[in-house]
C-alpha cells in the first residue's frame, strides 16, 4: 500500500509515495521487470511490493528530492550534498591501464608520467592499476600461442583488454577451434550465430551451459589462466615481485638485480618481509612525489580483493580472523547472521547461484571465471575488517593516498547461495568505507561543508558499482565511476560513452559525483571525450601510453600546475533531450548543461556562469536484446543533426538564487561564436557533423551606469568560466571619485570591474564599450600591477586580453572604463 508523506513546491500535484513498515535490516533488493512485477533478491527470488513515487514538475528536483528521501528513509546511504568531494577531483591525473594493463611496471609508471611532464602537462594524481596485487595463479609470460594468436588476430594486443562479454561474443570461435578439430567451424557457428544471442534458459542457452561446465570446463579455465586476469585470485597484501624489486633495481649493480629478482620469484610478500617487500612500492610513491610533482597516488583492487576474490592460501595468513570462502547451506533459505564473528576456512572456493533477473539480463555470466570455478569471498564483518586492514595498512605505510575500488557490483552478483547479494554488498561496502575513511581521507579538505556536515572526503573511486545494492550503500565515499569502460579499439564504443555517462550522471550524482572515465589524449576520439570531460564536472585524467599524447588538446582543459578548471556540478542532458534517443533516431543532439560558480565578493553570495555542451552521437546504440552495441549501417552516412543552444537549458537560470531573465552573453568556444542573447529563450541554432561538437558560456550580461559587462573566461580552454574564482559589481574606479558633469549627475569619472582568475592565455569578456586600460597584479602584490594591452571589438562588444602564468595565486584583473566616452 502506498501513502502520502508529503507534497514539494515543484508543483501543486506533486506527491511523495513510500512504504512505511520497511525494515531497516531485512536485505533484499528490488527490479522491476519489464512486465511490472517488482521482484525482491534476498538469497531466493519471490514476489513482493516495494515502490516509491515522486511527482512534479521538475525532472532534477525530483530526482534531488527524491534521493534524499531515499535516503533519510533507508539510512543506510547519504547524498552527495551532504558529503565531501577530495581535492583530487580538481586535479589532472594519469592512470596506468590503458597504457600498460596489468602488465605495469614501477619503471613504466615512472616513465609515463616523465613523459607527460616533457610534454608540458603536469599530473598531480597518478593511479597505478591492476597489476600490482600478488595474485596466483602467477602470470607467466610465454610465446604466444596458436590459441592467442587467432584471438588476437596474430597482434601483440593484450587479451585482457577484452572483457569477459568480449571474449565471448567475439574470441569463441578462437577458443573451440584450438581443440574441436574438425568440429570446430560448426560448432563456433553454432556460438556465434546461435548461442551468444539466445535468450536465458532458452534451449541454445541450456545446450552451451552444459557443455562449459563438462567437456568445455578445462579449456575454459586455460583460456582464463593464461590469457587473461579473470580467473586469478589475490594471494597476498602486499606489492609483487615487479613492484618489491624498483627500489633494488635502483641501488645496486646488474647482478644484484637479476639475482634478488630470481630469488623472488615463487616466493610471497610474506616470505620475504613486509618491510622489503613494501620497500619497492614506497619508493616509487616517494619518486613520484619528491621527483616528478605527483600530489596523490591512488592503487587498484577489486572489492574483494581481486577478480575471483582471495585464494585460499591466503585465507591461511590472517593470525586472529579467519578469512574463508562463502559456503553456505543451499538447502536452506536462511541468511547467515550479518555479525558472526569467524568463519570457516574452506579449501574450495563458491560457486555462485546467480538470480534469474541478472541471468535474463546478461545470460552469458553463467560461463564465466567466477560462475565456472567459483570465487572466494569471506563471510563476516570480523574477516572483513581483518581484509581491508592488512590491505589498506600497508599502501598507507608506502604512502598511496588512496584507491580505486573495482568489480564492485560483482560481488552482489555472486550473492545467489551466499546470503543474498544485498547481504554481501552490506557486508563488503560498509566495512571497505569504514577502512578507507580510516586509511585515506583527504585531510586537506576535511572542513565543514555549506550544508554544515562534517564529513571527511576520501580519495577513493568506486568502479563497476551501479547495482541499487552498492549505490545505497555509500555513506562516505564520494566518487562513482559512471559508465563502462574507455575502450581505445573499439571504435564504435566512444559515442554510446558519452550518452551512458551524461545519463547514469541524472541519478548517480545525487549520492556521488560521477566519474566518466580516463581517455587518451593522441586517440581518433580524443576530442570528443575532452569535450565531454569539460562539460561533465568530473575528474579528468588520461591512459596515455608513455610519449603518446596531444599536448595542445591537454593544455584546453588543465591548467600549467596541473589542476582543472572542473565545472561546479555534475553536467546531465537538459530537458529537451532527456526523453530522446540521441544515439539511433537520427535527428537529435546530446545537450548536456553545467554550472561554473565564482564568489561576487562585494554581494558577499555565490554567483556564475551557465555551460551547455551539445553533440551529434548519433550511429550507435545499446541493444537490449542482443546485450551489444547496434551500429548503424555503415554503407548509409550519419546525417548532420541540427541543434539550438538557449540560456533556458542552464536549470540555475529558470530558479533559484542564480535566476536570470536576461540578456546573456553565449560564447562557442570551437564554433568561436560570440552572441547576445536577450532573454531565456533566445537561441543560436548550429548544425552538427557526425561526432562534431561545440561548448557554449553562457554569462548573465551585468548592466549599471549605462555600461554592460560579463566575463568569460580563458577563451582558448574547453570550459572558458571555470577558471574564473571570483568578480565584483561595476564599481566607482576609486571611492573619493567626484561625480561627473556629463548628462548623470550620479556618473562618477571612472567605473571598474574586478576578477580574481586562474591560468594563463587569452582571456574574454563582453563589454558594451571599450574599456581604457586593462590591469593585473596579483592579491598579495598589487605593487607589481602590469597594464596589458587589449583589443576590442566595437561590432561584437568582445574584449579580449593575454593573462601571463600564475605567481602562486589567482590573477586579480582590474577593468577600468572612462565615463566620458560612455557618453560620447
Amino acid at each position: 500500500t502506498l501513502h502520502p508523506k508529503r507534497k514539494t513546491n515543484d508543483a501543486e500535484d506533486s506527491i511523495f509515495c513510500h512504504i512505511d513498515s520497511f525494515d531497516k535490516k531485512t536485505h533484499f533488493s528490488s527490479i522491476l521487470s519489464q512486465n511490472r512485477t517488482v521482484y525482491e533478491q534476498s538469497g531466493k527470488t519471490k514476489l513482493i511490493r516495494a515502490l516509491y513515487i515522486l511527482v512534479g514538475s521538475n525532472p532534477y528536483k525530483l530526482l534531488k528530492q527524491g534521493f534524499r528521501d531515499v535516503a533519510d528513509e533507508l539510512q543506510t546511504f547519504e547524498t552527495l550534498d551532504r558529503k565531501q568531494i577530495p581535492s583530487m577531483a580538481d586535479d589532472f591525473g594519469w592512470c596506468t591501464w590503458d597504457a600498460f594493463y596489468s602488465d605495469v611496471t614501477p619503471e613504466g609508471v615512472v616513465d609515463g608520467v616523465t613523459k607527460l611532464r616533457e610534454a608540458g602537462i603536469q599530473p598531480r594524481t597518478v593511479i597505478i592499476d591492476d597489476g600490482w596485487q600478488d595474485v596466483t595463479p602467477l602470470k607467466v609470460k610465454h610465446q604466444q600461442s596458436t590459441l592467442a594468436k587467432i584471438t588476437n588476430g596474430g597482434g601483440n594486443k593484450n587479451p585482457v583488454t577484452s572483457s569477459i562479454r568480449s571474449f565471448f561474443k567475439r574470441s569463441i570461435v578462437a577458443l573451440i577451434g584450438s581443440f574441436f578439430s574438425n568440429a570446430s567451424k560448426v560448432i563456433a557457428a553454432y556460438y556465434d550465430r546461435i548461442v551468444k544471442n539466445a535468450k536465458y534458459d532458452s534451449i541454445p542457452n541450456r545446450i552451451w551451459r552444459k557443455l562449459s561446465s563438462t567437456v568445455l570446463k578445462g579449456e575454459l579455465y586455460n583460456y582464463f589462466e593464461n590469457e587473461t586476469d579473470f580467473a586469478r585470485q589475490l594471494n597476498g597484501f602486499l606489492p609483487n615481485v615487479k613492484f618489491r624489486g624498483f627500489e633494488v633495481q635502483k641501488s645496486s649493480n646488474d647482478a644484484e638485480k637479476q639475482s634478488t629478482n630470481e630469488s623472488a620469484i615463487g616466493r610471497t610478500a610474506e616470505d620475504i618481509g613486509e618491510v622489503e617487500s613494501n620497500n619497492g612500492l614506497r619508493n616509487l610513491v616517494s619518486t613520484l612525489k619528491n621527483d616528478l610533482g605527483v600530489k596523490r597516488v591512488l592503487c587498484w583492487h577489486a572489492l574483494h580483493g581481486y577478480w575471483r576474490g582471495v585464494s585460499p592460501f591466503l585465507a591461511n595468513t590472517i593470525k586472529h580472523q579467519q578469512v574463508g570462502n562463502v559456503m553456505f547451506d543451499r538447502n536452506t533459505s536462511s541468511t547467515p547472521p550479518i555479525n558472526t564473528e569467524r568463519s570457516a576456512v574452506s579449501p574450495s572456493d563458491s560457486i555462485p547461484e546467480h538470480s534469474e533477473h541478472l541471468l535474463r539480463v546478461e545470460p552469458i555470466i553463467s560461463w564465466d571465471s567466477v560462475s565456472l570455478f567459483g570465487v572466494g569471498l569471506l563471510s563476516s564483518r570480523a574477516d572483513l575488517r581483518t581484509f581491508y586492514q592488512r590491505l589498506h595498512s600497508p599502501l598507507k605505510d608506502a604512502g598511496v593516498d588512496g584507491v580505486k575500488i573495482d568489480v564492485q557490483s560483482g560481488v552482489a552478483a555472486v550473492g545467489g547461495g551466499s546470503g543474498g547479494g544485498p547481504h554481501l554488498a552490506d557486508l563488503y561496502t560498509e566495512t571497505m568505507e569504514n577502512s578507507v575513511k580510516q586509511h585515506f581521507a583527504s585531510i586537506s579538505t576535511a572542513v565543514i561543508n555549506q550544508n554544515n556536515v562534517d564529513n571527511e572526503a576520501i580519495n577513493c573511486i568506486n568502479c563497476m558499482s551501479h547495482s541499487t545494492e552498492n549505490i545505497y550503500r555509500y555513506k562516505h565515499t564520494s566518487i562513482i565511476r559512471a559508465s563502462d569502460d574507455f575502450y581505445p579499439s573499439r571504435p564504435y564504443s566512444h559515442t554510446v560513452h558519452l550518452i551512458n555517462v551524461a545519463y547514469n550522471s541524472l541519478f548517480l550524482r545525487e549520492v556521488c559525483l560521477p566519474d566518466w572515465d580516463m581517455f587518451q589524449s593522441l586517440h581518433p576520439s580524443a576530442s570528443l571525450h575532452a569535450a565531454a570531460r569539460a562539460i561533465g564536472g568530473c575528474p579528468v585524467y588520461v591512459s596515455d601510453k608513455p610519449g603518446n599524447h596531444d599536448p595542445e588538446l591537454l593544455k584546453k582543459l588543465v591548467f600549467k600546475d596541473g589542476s582543472v578548471p572542473r565545472a561546479s556540478q555534475s553536467g546531465v542532458p537538459t530537458r529537451d533531450c532527456l526523453f530522446s534517443n540521441v544515439g539511433e533516431d537520427g535527428v537529435t543532439a546530446l545537450k548536456v548543461f553545467n554550472w561554473n560558480s565564482y564568489k561576487n565578493r562585494d554581494l558577499g553570495k555565490v554567483v556564475g556562469s551557465g555551460v551547455i555542451a551539445a553533440f551529434n552521437v548519433q550511429g550507435v546504440m545499446w541493444d537490449f536484446e542482443r546485450r551489444k552495441n547496434h551500429v548503424q549501417d555503415p554503407s548509409k552516412p550519419i546525417l548532420p543533426v541540427d541543434a539550438t543552444i538557449r540560456p533556458r537549458d542552464v536549470e540555475s537560470f529558470n530558479n533559484g538564487e542564480n535566476a536570470a531573465k536576461g540578456p546573456f552573453i553565449a560564447y562557442g568556444c570551437q564554433s568561436r561564436t560570440f552572441r547576445v542573447l536577450d532573454t531565456l529563450d533566445s537561441e543560436i541554432s548550429l548544425k552538427l557533423g557526425h561526432r562534431e561538437w561545440d561548448i557554449f558560456t553562457i554569462a548573465p550580461i551585468n548592466q549599471k551606469y549605462g555600461l554592460s559587462f560579463a566575463p568569460i573566461g580563458l577563451g582558448d580552454m574547453l570550459n572558458p568560466s571555470g577558471a574564473i574564482v571570483a568578480t565584483n559589481s561595476l564599481i566607482s574606479a576609486h571611492d573619493g571619485d567626484e561625480k561627473g558633469s556629463g548628462q548623470d549627475s550620479d556618473l562618477p569619472t571612472r567605473i571598474k570591474v574586478e576578477i580574481w582568475s586562474r591560468g594563463s592565455g587569452r582571456f574574454l569578456a563582453y563589454s558594451s564599450n571599450c574599456p581604457s586600460k586593462v590591469i593585473v597584479h596579483t592579491e598579495s602584490e598589487p605593487e607589481t600591477s602590469n597594464e596589458l594591452s587589449f583589443d576590442y571589438d566595437t561590432k561584437k562588444g568582445m574584449l579580449g586580453f593575454p593573462l601571463p602564468e600564475e605567481k602562486n595565486e589567482p590573477h586579480k584583473i582590474v577593468i577600468v572604463w572612462d565615463t566620458t566616452r560612455l557618453l560620447q
